[in-house]
């Protein structure tokens, strides 16, 4: 230390113990990268979750949904996907029908098609 530095009774500039230490949180020290493995691991949580829900809506849409029954007559079931293949040929044939008695009017119409055939079957 020079006599400059004893004499005088300017303190010498000493950085803080706080200032040079990394954040801790947790038990862990928090330096810049792992800040930055945090963002960037949030960022792919968010769209893994994006991803996951659109792929949910597909299935939904094209898998689940249309697999789904409508009706059922003894042992026959009548899928979704059977029920809107056959509506608009329904609506076609039935012009007079309006447009909210269509869908009730085709399930009797598959019902008596349904029990028809299972008549058929008991009669030969």
């Amino acid at each position: 230390m020079s006599r400059r530095d004893r004499t005088t009774g300017i303190p010498r500039q000493r950085e803080r113990a706080s200032a040079t230490q990394e954040p801790t949180f947790l038990g862990m020290r928090w330096g810049e990268t792992h800040w930055r493995f945090l963002i960037l691991g949030g960022v792919a949580l968010i769209g893994l979750l994006v991803f996951g829900l659109i792929g949910w809506r597909w299935y939904d849409e094209n898998v689940r949904q249309p697999n789904s029954v409508v009706l059922r007559v003894e042992d026959q079931e009548f899928t979704l996907d059977y029920f809107t293949e056959r509506l608009p040929g329904f609506a076609q044939a039935n012009p007079s029908l309006s447009t909210g008695f269509r869908e009730p009017a085709l399930l009797t119409k598959l019902e008596e098609e349904a029990i028809t055939i299972i008549l058929a079957e008991e009669r030969g």
